[in-house]
């Protein structure tokens, strides 16, 4: 931490964690299986607009999706898997539906109980 800095700073994470490998091994077959094109671990960063309008300002906050996949009609879907949810979490997902909402959202959640994932979709309104 610098001198002055009021955060610790974050080194990104390199590998995924239990979970995220569970689906990224789901992910795969579904690229076997044809139903996806691909799909990448944290490709990329999104930037969202947030409005306070109880504080009366805005500003701006990041979100980085786990998983970004790409189907075979050229579409993306987006992957967020938690174990567990916290709200800063949500929100940002929700966020990030909002700003790109050309895109699926999908928080996910491991369903034992199925032997499978829980999918629950956040789409944001296309204003294009």
């Amino acid at each position: 931490m610098e001198s002055g800095d009021s955060k610790p700073k974050l080194r990104p994470a390199t590998s995924m964690n239990g979970l995220e490998r569970e689906f990224a091994a789901h992910l795969d077959e579904l690229v076997r299986s044809g139903v996806l094109a691909g799909w990448r671990w944290r490709l990329l960063r999104i930037q969202c607009v947030v409005v306070m309008v109880e504080k009366g300002r805005s500003g701006s906050t990041w979100y980085t999706p786990d998983f970004v996949a790409f189907r075979r009609d050229g579409s993306t879907v987006v992957y967020e898997t938690k174990g567990y949810e916290r709200p800063e979490g949500i929100r940002r997902l929700k966020e990030a539906a909002a700003a790109v909402p050309q895109w699926d959202f999908f928080l996910v959640k491991k369903c034992p109980q199925l032997g499978g994932w829980s999918m629950e979709m956040f789409k944001g309104v296309d204003r294009s």
